[in-house]
């Protein structure tokens, strides 16, 4: 009866533990699609839209069709995984619009293997480093920059980063976000976790000054 009894503890404990990590990563995924759907980028691009149909019909369309693209991203059910192909579709969307936007203050540049876009990667990890690297590495700065988005091929694993130029972040800031020590329930810090969790290796963070910061993270490659 004893043996029974610490049996069923440990596995009401295991349950337990499982129904806490699922709560977690279903509150972390949650998250991160709210972050996704952001009123005040939808409402600017729609003004956006409505200057360029009276001054340019074409890119006027263009915008709305990018548009349709960026938000079938946001509200379609989510999925833990998504195609690389895919991902990287919304987020051009995405900065073609903000590249509308805001004209010369951003510059963008693709090294990505099309070839090794086929992959699966983690779902809301690319798209919001993205986005955050555009809102706070390139429009916080006057004169704007660069983002650099890089796919490349090293046999057992790919490496997706994102890059953008201009001032390093803050070596504390960098420790904290990594060593999970973060007061708030920061993007980066979440995609971190995630990555971990899921992977055993989080984001990797190289900034430099004059060079500017990359954020970099690696999904493995299956063997055929």
């Amino acid at each position: 009866m004893n043996r029974i009894m610490k049996e069923y503890e440990f596995i009401n404990k295991s349950e337990i533990k499982h129904n806490l990590d699922k709560e977690l990563e279903n509150k972390a995924l949650s998250q991160a699609m709210n972050s996704r759907v952001k009123p005040h980028f939808i409402f600017n691009t729609l003004n956006t839209i409505a200057y360029y149909c009276r001054n340019d019909a074409a890119t006027a369309r263009e915008l709305v069709l990018e548009l349709s693209n960026y938000l079938r991203s946001s509200f379609e059910y989510p999925e833990e995984f998504i195609s690389l192909k895919k991902e990287i579709s919304y987020i051009k969307s995405y900065l073609y619009i903000e590249k509308v936007r805001f004209d010369s203050r951003i510059n963008v540049i693709y090294q990505i293997d099309y070839a090794n876009t086929d992959i699966d990667i983690p779902n809301f990890i690319l798209q919001p480093m993205v986005e955050n690297a555009v809102k706070y590495g390139i429009l916080k700065k006057r004169q704007g920059g660069t983002i650099n988005i890089s796919v490349k091929n090293f046999g057992k694993f790919i490496a997706i980063s994102v890059g953008v130029d201009g001032k390093p972040m803050d070596e504390k800031l960098i420790y904290d976000l990594l060593e999970g020590s973060m007061k708030d329930n920061s993007i980066l810090a979440n995609i971190d976790k995630r990555l971990k969790k899921l992977y055993g290796k989080g984001l990797y963070i190289k900034s430099e000054e004059n060079k500017g910061t990359t954020m970099e993270f690696y999904i493995p490659v299956e063997d055929e």
